[in-house]
């Protein structure tokens, strides 16, 4: 029969072993792997948000805006919390001149974010949010306006419905224009809320350089209708004038017709 004190004295010694072991692991851990694993588990904590640039303005030689950006509101729906798609549908419909049978189907599932409509003005947005319809939201954003309408159209140009310039010096100049986005990296918790005392870092985006021009908005003005006039008692398909400043050389006005409103550049005759 076994002597219980070998026997007491083998299972210390396999005891201290196991110890021996798990102590060595736990230094690996805290000690040797501790600073990487940290690192690790603090990145899989942090979000990063980009900060979109605010997009320079095109100017007549005067200051005024061409074209601008301004405050815009994108709609979006938590279809969970949707409770009635039919009545906020029709809610909806009127303000953003959509049917409401159309609406109702994006309004509808268990998606937790739907855009039903982008780049509303905030005046518009206002409007929706004192309905108080549960599930609808709206998130910042911007979009890009041209306060003069058709004038000097085919020289600005316009930008498409991601922002970018399409034609004229929206396209030519989209570089300079653009700016440098920034981000705002921030420590978020479980739920993905902020943790108020976790890290966080902050890049000022860059806005976009404006770009002046030497076009005459009451210039162009009369060149525009000028050109127009002709065109139509000519019968001709389109027609060009370039006004000048005879000293410096500047171009004062830059006028086609037809032309186009460039803030609906889809309406422009083909």
């Amino acid at each position: 029969m076994a002597d219980p004190r070998k026997r007491g004295t083998i299972l210390l010694i396999v005891t201290g072993l196991i110890l021996t072991l798990f102590a060595g692991r736990l230094v690996e851990i805290q000690a040797v792997r501790g600073e990487a694993l940290a690192s690790a588990a603090l990145d899989q904590r942090m979000k990063v948000l980009e900060i979109p640039a605010e997009r320079g303005s095109i100017l007549a030689s005067d200051g005024a805006p061409l074209a601008t950006t301004v405050e815009a509101r994108n709609l979006t729906a938590d279809q969970t919390l949707v409770t009635d798609p039919t009545a906020v549908a029709t809610a909806l419909a009127p303000i953003l001149g959509v049917d409401a049978a159309v609406l109702a189907p994006r309004l509808t599932g268990d998606r937790r974010f739907v855009y039903l409509a982008k780049s509303l003005t905030p005046e518009t947005w206002n409007r929706i949010n004192e309905l108080r319809l549960p599930g609808i939201f709206s998130e910042a954003t911007s979009r890009r306006v041209y306060p003069a309408g058709d004038l000097a159209a085919n020289v600005v140009g316009f930008v498409g419905d991601e922002g970018a310039g399409l034609g004229g010096l929206e396209f030519a100049y989209e570089k300079s224009l653009t700016g440098k986005p920034g981000e705002m990296t921030y420590e978020r918790g479980p739920g993905g809320g902020v943790i108020p005392t976790g890290s966080r870092s902050l890049t000022e985006a860059e806005p976009g350089v404006d770009v002046r021009l030497t076009i005459d908005r009451d210039i162009q003005y009369v060149a525009q209708e000028t050109i127009a006039e002709q065109v139509r008692a000519s019968r001709s398909d389109s027609g060009t004038v370039v006004v000048m400043d005879p000293r410096t050389g500047d171009i004062l006005a830059l006028a086609t017709a037809p032309t186009f409103d460039a803030n609906d550049p889809g309406s422009a005759d083909p």
